[in-house]
């Protein structure tokens, strides 16, 4: 019996033929690009299928970093001859180290699963010499998506646990290569990129650092004339020429106590993982970020995603709360803050002096300030958005094909089931209304080939403009469905257009405060727990979606819910100077 690990080429062209089955569905994508016609193949079932399974995961999880991290911290002040606190180090690499336990744990609780039901299987495994050690967080949350370094987690995790038949092959370098061309990872034009850098060096002298916020550029500029600052749109990222692993690291982490075959695995796979950027780059970085960024004490630093995998601004800001006790804000940056379990904002709200959101409380953490969002470019509308003969936008999400994040959402092989749902949604409408709907994907292709499945399946389908933006999509529409609980739900709300979602239960849960605000959603008849239920309300509605969307009762839980889950003010600018002369605790000159 032969173990399919991934969907790696490379691998799958020096195996034998004979019977087969397959780890996950993630096996097949870029094969079975009609997906899962598997005649006689196997797919192992998934271990995470179960909501109940993936919300003790992250329960376990949060105790494991927990339980990691302060011995993180001894590791690397050891390593650097550093004596910097729990809070630096959180910042600096708590982000990766939370990601890295979470995908380490889903793949290794795959193979678990694997070796009860096969436990003679045979297995193709890179060799170690073809192992790749990512150069930093940005490239690591890169690496994830693709086969080739899933294929390498594997190979790690079956090698320690020494279980399988094992066959073991060489990759070349070029290999890797290929696989970052296959990964479409985004690159800034020149100008942008230039732009970043300028702007960057212009804002070495700022005591208001405001990075990567998502706040509308107009009201940039109004802080930027407030504060007397250079606006800084967004932080580049640096990179360093590859010299090769250092030895120290080999065995920096023999001393980590652990109480589980899961951190011993972790603690054996550390060395071949651990961004260069957090070892032998360490100090390169620190002289970059004394150059970019201010060396003097900030009054105060804001951001919706840069304590994430910008390795810079990290070192910066971790360093400026460790010196200064500058306070260091973090912004909501989108709609899954709904979710009942998120770990990265755990993690967010972990690091930060404040978390700022888009109205909502947390009567548990005194950290976090219901706010206005930083991310909606237009305030509440009174007056009901599009066009009564319009056509009806069909929004559609997408997740990489190997899970990254403990979230409350259809993450890896769960996401095929949210695909079958979209082709049951639409299977579900009359031809008329066919005709009118406009899908929406996803802007990033994750491998799935999400619209040629759904289209193999119901035939092809109208597509929105996808150079336009969400909102500028709302006046042109009778009827906006959305397809998941994001950010999309909270723009659709306060642009005030007739609005349906389903999701599936089984895949999404909110947070226990939000619970009432989510029945009363689907008392209304918006929100919906299967597709058919939500093709029945579209057709229902569609000849009549203003008068619909007009009920009193509706108008009134609307409004309700962008107070409390997406609040937007047309005196933003003037609402954010506040918050942020108020946030720093001392007069801003």
């Amino acid at each position: 019996m032969l173990l399919v690990l991934t969907g790696d080429k490379n691998i799958s062209q020096h195996v034998s033929q004979e019977e087969v089955v397959y780890l996950g569905k993630w096996c097949l994508v870029n094969d079975e690009k009609h997906h899962f016609d598997l005649g006689n193949r196997h797919i192992l079932p998934y271990p995470f299928d179960e909501l109940n399974s993936s919300y003790t995961t992250y329960q376990y999880l949060q105790k494991v970093y927990q339980a990691l991290l302060p011995q993180f911290v001894r590791v690397f002040n050891h390593v650097h001859h550093v004596h910097y606190s729990q809070r630096y180090w959180e910042i600096v690499i708590g982000y990766w180290l939370r990601e890295y336990l979470e995908i380490l744990y889903e793949r290794y609780t795959c193979i678990c699963a694997a070796h009860k039901v096969y436990p003679m299987a045979h297995v193709t495994l890179l060799d170690s010499s073809s192992y790749i050690c990512p150069q930093n967080g940005k490239e690591f949350d890169y690496l994830y998506l693709g086969h080739l370094y899933n294929h390498q987690l594997y190979s790690q995790i079956i090698s320690y646990l020494n279980i399988f038949t094992i066959q073991k092959l060489k990759l070349s370098s070029s290999v890797w290569g290929e696989e970052f061309r296959t990964l479409h990872v985004p690159k800034a034009t020149m100008g942008k990129q230039a732009i970043k850098w300028i702007c960057m060096l212009l804002s070495r002298w700022n005591r208001v650092y405001i990075a990567s916020t998502y706040i509308p550029i107009r009201i940039l500029l109004n802080l930027a004339f407030t504060f007397k600052i250079f606006p800084t749109l967004d932080t580049p990222h640096f990179f360093f020429k590859d010299k090769g692993l250092s030895r120290v690291r080999q065995n920096m982490f023999s001393t980590m106590k652990t109480t589980s075959e899961f951190e011993e695995l972790v603690k054996a796979t550390l060395p071949f993982n651990l961004p260069r950027i957090y070892v032998e780059n360490y100090f390169n970085l620190k002289k970059k970020v004394k150059w970019f960024f201010p060396r003097k004490k900030a009054k105060i630093m804001l951001t919706a995603n840069a304590y994430a995998t910008n390795d810079g601004f990290k070192f910066w800001a971790a360093g400026q709360t460790e010196q200064y006790q500058t306070p260091f804000v973090i912004l909501q940056h989108g709609g899954m803050s709904q979710s009942k379990w998120y770990s990265s904002e755990d993690y967010e709200k972990r690091i930060c002096d404040y978390y700022l959101t888009y109205g909502w409380a947390d009567k548990d953490n005194d950290k976090v300030i219901p706010f206005i969002s930083n991310r909606l470019k237009f305030f509440n509308s009174q007056t009901v958005t599009g066009e009564v003969r319009g056509d009806i936008l069909w929004v559609l999400n997408s997740y990489p094909r190997y899970a990254y994040s403990m979230f409350s959402g259809p993450a890896g092989s769960k996401f095929h089931d949210y695909l079958k749902e979209q082709t049951r949604f639409v299977s579900c409408l009359s031809h008329l209304t066919r005709q009118l709907l406009k899908c929406r994907p996803c802007s990033y292709e994750y491998g799935w080939h999400d619209l040629s499945y759904i289209e193999h399946h119901v035939g092809v389908l109208g597509q929105a403009n996808a150079r336009v933006s969400l909102g500028q999509l709302f006046k042109t529409m009778r009827l906006c469905v959305c397809t998941y609980n994001g950010t999309s739900v909270v723009e659709a709300f306060v642009a005030n257009v007739p609005l349906i979602i389903y999701w599936n239960p089984q895949h999404v849960e909110v947070k226990d405060d939000m619970i009432d605000y989510f029945k009363t959603l689907h008392t209304l008849g918006i929100l919906h727990f299967t597709p058919e239920s939500a093709a029945v309300k579209v057709e229902e509605v569609k000849n009549n979606t203003f008068s619909w969307w007009e009920r009193p009762n509706i108008q009134i839980f609307r409004k309700d819910y962008c107070e409390r889950f997406a609040h937007a003010s047309p005196n933003a600018a003037k609402e954010w100077g506040d918050m942020i002369k108020k946030l720093a605790k001392e007069k801003i000159t």
